[in-house]
């Protein structure tokens, strides 16, 4: 080996040695435990302990956010976001079953709507419920929006609490407040009902003929199934649940909290949701050495790091990034702007924590993923049976035209049969 080249292996070794080897992206359980057993160790790291996800670390205090936790999917993410913020929690609004709302075992500003039959779960059913509780549903809804610029609403794949979402979303497009939905597409072995729901309420953002729009934050159940196929999916979901919580956490304080190389505020965070009509996509790393070269994460295609994924990247977003006490030097800060550099995306860089790294961030501007696109393909195979009151079928209905279910008063989903081929 010559000299010249002696040099320039070594180089190659160095940056190789920088680039972590612990980490995990938004839908990878890859190394468990991890937080738990560093708290023996001389590199503690700071995060839940269920999910593996680290927390931002900052004295910002939360301000400025406000939430909207809709059934079961809402319930569990209060859940855990309330075991990270034990004291003055954001302001934020339930809608929920009294049954529901009794596991938080708090007292919130609460919505109750009835618990229903599944046949009367229906976009239809839960619209005409906000009309005839209009008043008292307004009067929560402009107590929330008085205290936030920017609403987060997790909710379930329920088509009464979809139907019942529609209004209050038109309702706070009257306001000041960003509002911005975040939507899980459920996993293959989920109830049919669930798909259908989620799709139909999508199709319906997507084809408003309002001049406002409403983004969402979308999920793939699939996605981190594929990520983890040896993994119970109760727990699955679990953890998953809590690392979302945390994440959402980690964007709060990170948009608020000053950066140390260009600076960002809140009014960044809220500008990259402007006139947004789709899916906006997470992204999210938790690294665990502090190893300083974490650009190069971005660039794996394994990592499953992304909420979903597309062909051409997003043309909008915001990106909060925290070293480990290495510190991120500004070769690996050009890094992170070379990826981007054709795009709005606004890059805050946090002062360095005591161990470990992490990315978030949100992009929106996105086109509409191929895992969404065939979801929708596959409606071809499902019919709706209209029912009368005493569950008998008046009436069947194809879904060519999604926006018809909105208005259908009682329903059951199922899948065509299909018929064998009769072997000769």
């Amino acid at each position: 080996m010559t000299k010249i080249s002696s040099i320039f292996g070594k180089k190659k070794r160095k940056e190789k040695e920088e680039q972590p080897s612990f980490f995990n992206g938004l839908y990878k359980f890859n190394h468990q435990n991890i937080v738990k057993n560093s708290q023996t160790s001389e590199e503690i790291l700071l995060g839940s302990e269920k999910s593996d996800t680290l927390f931002l670390e900052t004295t910002t205090k939360f301000s400025s956010f406000g939430y909207v936790f809709a059934g079961k999917t809402g319930i569990n993410i209060l859940s855990q976001m309330k075991t990270r913020i034990r004291e003055n929690f954001p302001p934020a609004l339930i809608v929920s079953t009294l049954n529901e709302f009794d596991r938080i075992g708090e007292k919130f500003p609460f919505i109750e709507v009835p618990n229903i039959s599944l046949e009367d779960q229906t976009f239809f059913q839960g619209n005409q419920w906000y009309l005839t509780n209009k008043d008292r549903v307004e009067d929560r809804l402009a107590r929330l929006h008085k205290e936030v610029s920017i609403v987060f609403i997790f909710v379930e794949n329920n088509a009464f609490l979809l139907g019942l979402l529609t209004p209050i979303l038109k309702f706070l497009e009257t306001t000041d407040v960003q509002p911005v939905v975040v939507l899980n597409l459920p996993n293959d072995e989920s109830a049919l009902n669930e798909t259908v729901s989620a799709l139909t309420f999508i199709y319906n953002l997507m084809n408003k003929e309002e001049s406002t729009n409403i983004p969402f934050i979308l999920f793939d159940e699939n996605i981190l199934v594929k990520a983890n196929p040896t993994m119970n999916l109760g727990e699955l979901l679990t953890r998953f649940t809590d690392r979302v919580a945390n994440i959402f956490c980690d964007i709060m304080l990170g948009s608020l909290t000053t950066s140390t190389f260009y600076q960002t505020d809140l009014s960044n965070f809220i500008r990259i949701f402007e006139n947004v009509r789709g899916p906006c996509k997470l992204v999210s790393v938790d690294i665990y050495d502090n190893k300083p070269n974490i650009s190069s994460l971005l660039e794996q295609k394994q990592l499953y790091g992304s909420s979903f994924s597309v062909k051409k990247d997003a043309t909008r977003g915001f990106m909060i990034i925290q070293p480990s006490n290495k510190g991120l030097s500004t070769k690996e800060y050009r890094n992170f702007r070379d990826i981007y550099s054709n795009f709005d995306v606004n890059i805050s860089i946090l002062e360095k924590r005591n161990n470990g790294s992490i990315i978030r961030g949100i992009f929106t501007y996105n086109e509409l993923p191929k895992s969404l696109l065939e979801l929708y393909e596959n409606l071809s195979e499902i019919y709706i049976e209209i029912l009368d009151d005493q569950n008998n079928v008046s009436e069947y209905f194809d879904l060519i035209n999604l926006e018809d279910l909105m208005n259908i008063q009682r329903y059951r989903i199922n899948v065509r049969v299909k018929e064998e081929k009769v072997k000769e």
